[in-house]
């Protein structure tokens, strides 16, 4: 039946638009839903019903259908006549489900879908998919841009290397008798990859003319196993702290003098290591004069030696003695405990630059490749917020690898990032960000924004007076406790994790009935000792290797500066956004990302978790635990001093924007409100949808209410509205 208040016109990709004479028979009022997406924050419309079309429609369709599916586009525009201008104006336009459509040949109808939208779906379907940014095709084989990258240059992270040996277990006796002897060892924690234990007592051989360690000459093997310090990567200062408490007993010692020797300089030769130095150019950790005869006499030996090791070189410990005046031997005895060795470094590498994109071009490239156009993607707050020129890049990419071809040989094709839109998303948990598809323009963007653009103070809707209110507790904005960070902080293979200050934290709030974790952990890693050790590993010292931090993605809160023509990107520091230098932490002017630590992404989030707490002002949210280290204190000009393994009190925080009150009310879907639900207004030259803005209803007394809309159900002449309540 024609109704020249509505009209109905469809548009099939290469065929002539079609004006209904006939409605839809479901379509005078439609069944749709605008629903908050929980996780992004921002609205998807659903139709609960297919509609089904009759007479020319049906034709019009199922022609298309037979000719074009499963490809092509239709698309049904509805126009509705407003009542006060009598002048029809768009109400929607929705792309149909083609593939959905079914043909009835008795009644000579068909029915069809309409899409939840098809940037929406196409973007759905590849969340999850993991992409190579420097691939030439979008999904559909579409020619697509060529990749650019940006320049990042560091100065590094200082590493505090420490390494821990304890004496074998089964060995806790060592005689000696004319020949120097080794002392054995297991590593009980490692951050340097040359540190191993010593295995065995060492086959050693020497020259006859051992005189005391003042003649040259001297030659001494070790088997690879009873080296404990193996072939450094690089040259390097070593402090290596020697606890060692043994029982002894000496026999025909004569006065002579009882060693404990480090060997520096070891090369490995053919089968074993060969100490090139004189006897009298090994490091003497400690010398014991025993008393004459058989007596027992107590061995103590607590000393730190400072060692400068070259690349390649080698370490071992070995006891020797004066054979100056005849023969010496000796026995030990000692407890486990009694024999310890730990070796550090204060460890630096040389600046380095290597290709990395901001998050911007992250999510631009995703959507490239995703949907063929990188202009279906918009942030304003990637490209004018705190963090616009945070930058993202591989582990490849920071170790400044090449690709290889399929012979395995290198290529000039330098290595790039692989992920996904799903996992570039998580980095909402530092951010405080969410996400989804806005028309603006007429076109539908895949936005990603501060989670505040999708929670607006502007009034915008306008349900007037309602009924059949009611109210409940908004359980699904209440957390028991919230998680920030990244799960691969703190897991190295270098033992580092206790310095790490961006790991995984966890916070406790203040409430006996939640029970749901808010998850803030991204796929996304900030700890800049995974960026260190990946770094340490580039081109030039292993080419190679694989490592574990190849295939992550990291994160850098980093800014830009030009210098004539060159644009490069560099982490921030201290002194850059810091009232003072972090605090608790090792080596604070190597300290970078500190806006993106968990408890700071912890307070980025706190307008939002002050929904269920604003009420217990006086309470405390806690620390709980880390992954990695939660020691260091950090201080933002004019602010106090924040440790992240703090506890803070709710009511120092941001006041919260909603009550912890969900109200759902029934009122009678005017064309005003409907236009208001679906329509959009202009804020600092960008379209918004009303649906982020304040709604205002009329309680069942009479009193005006406000809150953000959660949910809409249009049905014919009503609309169902869940909202949360305003604390306005």
């Amino acid at each position: 039946m024609y109704n020249d208040k509505v009209k109905y016109t469809l548009f099939g990709e290469g065929m002539k638009p079609l004006e209904l004479k006939n409605d839809p028979i479901n379509s005078l009022e439609p069944k749709r839903s605008f629903e908050r997406n929980r996780d992004a924050l921002s609205f998807i419309t659903k139709y609960s019903d297919a509609y089904e079309f009759t007479k020319e429609g049906a034709v019009y369709i199922w022609d298309y259908y037979k000719r074009f599916a499963p490809s092509g586009s239709m698309v049904l525009r509805r126009e509705e006549r407003n009542p006060s201008t009598d002048i029809l104006e768009l109400d929607y336009e929705s792309e149909l489900e083609i593939t959905s459509a079914v043909r009835d040949q008795k009644t000579a109808t068909v029915k069809i879908n309409i899409k939840t939208g098809s940037l929406a779906d196409k973007i759905e379907a590849q969340m999850s998919e993991k992409f190579e940014f420097d691939r030439t095709e979008d999904v559909d084989g579409n020619r697509i841009s060529d990749l650019t990258y940006k320049n990042f240059v560091t100065i590094g992270r200082t590493i505090l290397n420490e390494s821990y040996l304890f004496n074998k277990e089964d060995i806790l006796i060592q005689d000696g008798f004319f020949a120097p002897v080794s002392l054995t060892f297991d590593v009980k924690s490692q951050s340097d990859v040359s540190v191993q234990g010593q295995l065995n007592f060492p086959d050693i051989t020497g020259t006859t003319n051992f005189v005391g360690f003042t003649s040259g000459g001297d030659n001494i093997f070790f088997n690879e196993d009873q080296i404990f310090y193996k072939e450094s990567d690089r040259d390097k200062k070593l402090n290596i702290k020697i606890e060692f408490k043994a029982d002894a007993l000496f026999g025909r010692s004569n006065g002579k003098k009882f060693d404990l020797f480090v060997a520096r300089k070891l090369s490995y030769n053919s089968t074993e290591f060969q100490y090139d130095g004189k006897l009298s150019e090994a490091i003497t950790v400690k010398r014991v004069t025993p008393p004459d005869g058989g007596r027992e006499h107590t061995i103590v030996i607590s000393e730190t030696v400072s060692i400068d090791v070259l690349r390649g070189e080698s370490l071992a410990i070995f006891c020797d003695w004066d054979k100056s005046s005849g023969g010496f031997d000796w026995k030990l005895s000692y407890d486990q405990e009694n024999l310890k060795i730990n070796i550090s470094e204060d460890s630096v590498f040389p600046p380095t630059a290597f290709n990395c994109l901001t998050v911007d071009d992250g999510y631009s490239r995703l959507l490239e490749i995703i949907t063929g156009d990188s202009k279906n993607y918009r942030s304003d707050y990637f490209t004018q917020g705190e963090f616009k020129h945070a930058t993202i890049a591989s582990g490849k990419m920071i170790r400044q690898l090449n690709k290889v071809d399929v012979n395995n040989n290198p290529t000039d094709i330098p290595e790039t990032l692989s992920t996904s839109l799903k996992d570039l998303l998580s980095t909402k948990g530092y951010f405080a960000t969410g996400y989804g598809i806005e028309k603006i323009g007429g076109k539908e963007i895949f936005v990603v924004e501060d989670l505040k653009h999708f929670f607006r103070d502007k009034e915008k809707i306008h349900f007037g007076r309602v009924s059949a209110v009611t109210e409940s507790f908004a359980e699904n904005y209440s957390w028991v406790s919230a998680e920030f960070g990244n799960n691969k902080a703190g897991e190295y293979e270098e033992q580092q994790g206790r310095f790490e200050y961006n790991a995984k934290n966890k916070y406790g709030f203040p409430t006996t009935t939640a029970k749901e974790v808010y998850d803030g952990v991204s796929k996304i890693r900030t700890d800049l000792l995974g960026v260190e050790q990946a770094r340490r590993k580039n081109q030039s010292v292993a080419p190679t290797e694989d490592t574990p931090y190849d295939n992550e993605l990291f994160l850098f809160d980093s800014n830009k500066f030009t210098r004539g023509s060159i644009t490069n990107y560099a982490l921030y520091l201290w002194r850059d956004l810091l009232a003072s230098a972090p605090k608790k932490v090792y080596d604070p002017d190597s300290v970078g990302n500190f806006r993106l630590t968990p408890m700071r992404s912890l307070f980025r989030h706190m307008w939002l978790f002050g929904t269920s707490l604003y009420k217990f002002p006086e309470k405390l949210i806690k620390y709980n635990s880390t992954t990695g280290y939660a020691g260091m204190i950090t201080q933002y000009p004019n602010k106090p001093e924040r440790a992240e393994n703090g506890s803070y009190t709710v009511g120092d925080f941001i006041y919260p924007k909603m009550d912890s009150t969900i109200v759902k009310f029934t009122t009678v879907l005017t064309y005003q409100m409907k236009k208001e639900i679906q329509g959009s207004y202009i804020e600092n030259n960008r379209e918004i949808p009303n649906l982020y803005g304040l709604a205002e209803y009329e309680d069942e007394t009479g009193e005006k209410q406000y809150g953000w809309v959660l949910k809409v159900d249009i049905e014919g002449k009503l609309a169902k509205v869940e909202m949360i309540k305003s604390r306005r």
